[in-house]
C-alpha cells in the first residue's frame, strides 16, 4: 500500500521535529495556472493537482489517517473536525496499528450521496474529503451541505458542529455548520472537490455541486463560500495536514497552497489572470490584477478646477483615521430617486448585492416589501479597533424607516425619517473593538431606503476626553444624537464634546 516506504517514514520524522517546518510546495508544481484565468485557471488546476494522485481503498483509509491525521505535538491523539470528543489512534511497538479508532466514522465533507446511487467516483476516498468524525456527529451531519443553522430549529449542537434547518435564503433544507474556526477549511475543501471531481455524477438535489466544468458550485453556494474562505483564513492545521496528505496522496489542495485561487476562479478577480509569481503561498489577498486604466503620471499635480461644482456632495475631507472604504455611487448613472429605477448589480467593493437598484448616483435597497442588502468584501481592520460607519439614507414614504448596519457580528438598527422629497440625513454609527477583517452590511427590513455617500474608517481617539466609569448629572446623548444615560459606557456627547465613558 505504501509504495514509497522511505519518503513516509522520512515524513513522519521530519513532523515529529518540527511541525512548524513545512515542506512547501513542490517547485514547478503549479507551473500549468499561470496566466490562466476563470474556466481555464480551474481546468489548469485539476491537471496539476490530478497529475500523478493516488487513489486509496475506502477501506483502507484508516491506516493512512494515523500519517495524516494526528494532532500537531501527540502523534496518537486523532484531529476530529466534527467533535470536540477525544480519541487516540492505537500503536503497537511505537507503529500505529491501522485499526479503526472506536468511537469514529470516516466522513464525507461531500457526501458520497450526492454522486448518486451505483455511482463511483474517487471522491469516495480522497483524503482532502473524507476524515475522521465522532459516530454522533457524523450521523447527524447526514449528507447536508453547508450553511448557517437556525439556532431556533437546530436538532443537533456538540460545541464542534451544529445541523438544522437553514437559516439563509441560498438553501431551503437541512444543513451542517461547522464552527467558526473551520468554516474557511470547509470551505477550501469544497472548492478542492468541485475542482477535482468536476464530472462526478453530481445529484441535482440538496447538493452544492453540478455535473459541469465551470463553475461546478452552484450560484446559490458560491458566495456563501466565498464568505467563509475570506473571514477564516488558512490554518497551521490546514498547511500541516496539506502537507501530511501530500506525502500519502501524491496530491495538494491548491486552496490551502494559494487561497487566492478562489477569488480569480468564483470571486472578485475573475476577469484578471492568475499571476503564480505574484501570488501568496498560504496567504490571503495580494495581487488582483493590472489597473486598466494607469495614471501615466506616478506624481500627479493636478491643477484646481476654475469652475467647481456649487451643487456636488463630495465627501468629507479630510476623513479622521485611517479610511477602509468610500462608496459614493458615481458609477451609478441609471434611474432617478422620483421614478422608477433599473437594477444594479454591483462594482468592486461589494461581495454580495441583492435587490438593489440605479437612482442616479445613488442606490434604492429593496423593493416594495422585499428587502434589499450590500455586503461588502473584507475590511482591513485588527482585531480590537473602533470604526466607523457614515453614510447618507432616506427612505420612500412618510412613515419612518429603519435599516440594519451589521459589521463583523456586531449589528445597529438606524432609524431616519428624511423621504425621498427630502434632503438625505447624515448619520454616523461606532463600532467598538470589531474582529479582525470584518465585513460590512446594509440591509433594509421592509421599506424602501437610498444610500449614498459610504465612508468607513478607522476611529481617530485624538481629542476624545476618557472617563472612568461615574453616573454624573451632566446629559449625555450617543453619537446618531438619542439620549442616553451617562454611566452607559462607549462613545457619548456631552456639552459639545465626545467623550468615552469607561
Amino acid at each position: 500500500m505504501f509504495a514509497n516506504c522511505t519518503k513516509n517514514i522520512l515524513w513522519v520524522a521530519l513532523l515529529g521535529v518540527a511541525q512548524s517546518l513545512f515542506a512547501g510546495v513542490p517547485e514547478g508544481y503549479y507551473s500549468r495556472i499561470d496566466g490562466e484565468k476563470q474556466a481555464d485557471l480551474k481546468a489548469a488546476v485539476k491537471a496539476c493537482i490530478n497529475d500523478g494522485k493516488k487513489t486509496f481503498s475506502y477501506k483502507a483509509l484508516w491506516t493512512v489517517y494515523p500519517y495524516t491525521d494526528f494532532v500537531i505535538g501527540d502523534e496518537k491523539k486523532v484531529f476530529d473536525y466534527y467533535s470536540l470528543e477525544t480519541f487516540y489512534f492505537t500503536y503497537k511497538d511505537g507503529t500505529p496499528t491501522g485499526s479503526v479508532v472506536s468511537g469514529m466514522n470516516k466522513e464525507h465533507a461531500c457526501p458520497q450521496s450526492w454522486w448518486g446511487k451505483g455511482s463511483k467516483s474517487n471522491c469516495y476516498s480522497d483524503l482532502f474529503n473524507v476524515m475522521p468524525s465522532e459516530t454522533s456527529a457524523n450521523s447527524s451531519k447526514s449528507n447536508y451541505p453547508v450553511g448557517i443553522v437556525d439556532t431556533d430549529q437546530k436538532h443537533f449542537d456538540n460545541g464542534r458542529i451544529k445541523t438544522g434547518k437553514s437559516a439563509t435564503g441560498n438553501f431551503s433544507g437541512s444543513v451542517f455548520e461547522p464552527a467558526d474556526e473551520h468554516k474557511g477549511d470547509f470551505a477550501r475543501i469544497y472548492f478542492y472537490v468541485a475542482t477535482m471531481y468536476d464530472q462526478t455524477n453530481w445529484q441535482t438535489n440538496n447538493t452544492a455541486f453540478k455535473k459541469e466544468a465551470y463553475p461546478t458550485i452552484k450560484s446559490n453556494f458560491i458566495q456563501l463560500l466565498l464568505q467563509w474562505h475570506r473571514q477564516d483564513p488558512v490554518s497551521e492545521w490546514e498547511i500541516v495536514r496539506n502537507e501530511r496528505v501530500y506525502g500519502q496522496q501524491n496530491n495538494r489542495n491548491p486552496y490551502i497552497d494559494y487561497p487566492q485561487l478562489a477569488e480569480y476562479i468564483w470571486g472578485d478577480s475573475t476577469e484578471y489572470a492568475f499571476d503564480l509569481a505574484s501570488a501568496k503561498v498560504n496567504g490571503y489577498g495580494g495581487y488582483v490584477g493590472p489597473d486598466p486604466n494607469p495614471d501615466p503620471d506616478p506624481n500627479p499635480d493636478p491643477d484646481p478646477d476654475p469652475n467647481p461644482d456649487p451643487d456636488s456632495d463630495p465627501l468629507p475631507d479630510p476623513i479622521p483615521g485611517d479610511t477602509l472604504f468610500i462608496e459614493d455611487f458615481d458609477d451609478v448613472t441609471e434611474g432617478s430617486i422620483s421614478s422608477n429605477n433599473a437594477p444594479w448589480s454591483g462594482n468592486d467593493n461589494f461581495a454580495s448585492v441583492k435587490t438593489i437598484y440605479q437612482a442616479g448616483e445613488v442606490v434604492r435597497l429593496g423593493s416594495s416589501s422585499k428587502a434589499g442588502s450590500l455586503t461588502t468584501y473584507e475590511l482591513e481592520v485588527s482585531s480590537g479597533q473602533d470604526i466607523v460607519v457614515g453614510f447618507d439614507v432616506k427612505g420612500w414614504t412618510t412613515i419612518e424607516g429603519k435599516l440594519l448596519v451589521s459589521l463583523g457580528d456586531k449589528t445597529e438598527t438606524v432609524s431616519y425619517s428624511a423621504t425621498r422629497d427630502k434632503d438625505f440625513e447624515t448619520i454616523k454609527v461606532v463600532f467598538q473593538k470589531v474582529k479582525a477583517r470584518p465585513v460590512l452590511k446594509f440591509e433594509t427590513s421592509t421599506k424602501r431606503c437610498f444610500l449614498d455617500n459610504i465612508v468607513v474608517y478607522v476611529s481617530d481617539t485624538s481629542g476624545i476626553e476618557t472617563l472612568e466609569a461615574e453616573t454624573g448629572t451632566s446629559v449625555a446623548v450617543d453619537l446618531q444624537g438619542r439620549p442616553c444615560p451617562s454611566s452607559r459606557c462607549g462613545l457619548q456627547v456631552r456639552s459639545g464634546k465626545i467623550v468615552l465613558q469607561k
